[in-house]
């Protein structure tokens, strides 16, 4: 049985903060002082290879779940993509084509 529709966006909510930890942590969270160079660099390589592996053979894990999430609690959005409904919340105005490629060209920057 689906979740109600209140809980239904209280756990996307959920899943969108985690998924933006997460995505913060990909870009500037493997500089963290405390660890060894080695150690940041085998985070840093694993987090580059996850996202580009989603990148290649398909969305997010977190993506779909929010989506799936949005969609029971009836918030349906224009886009599927996390970067896209975040830009969308700021009235930027990008396609969502050119997200995938950004975010595609920073995976590989990373990694």
């Amino acid at each position: 049985m689906p979740p109600s529709p209140s809980l239904a966006l209280v756990l996307a909510n959920f899943v969108a903060g985690v998924h933006l930890v997460l995505i913060f942590y990909f870009l500037v969270g493997w500089l963290v002082p405390f660890c060894s160079l080695a150690k940041r660099a085998l985070l840093n390589l694993l987090n580059a290879a996850g996202f580009l592996l989603f990148g290649l053979f398909g969305d997010c894990p977190f993506t779909v779940w929010e989506f799936h999430l949005r969609q029971i609690a009836n918030q349906d959005s224009a886009t599927s993509s996390f970067l896209g409904r975040i830009a969308m919340n700021f009235s930027f105005n990008v396609a969502e084509v050119s997200i995938n490629q950004s975010s595609f060209i920073a995976n590989i920057l990373v990694l």
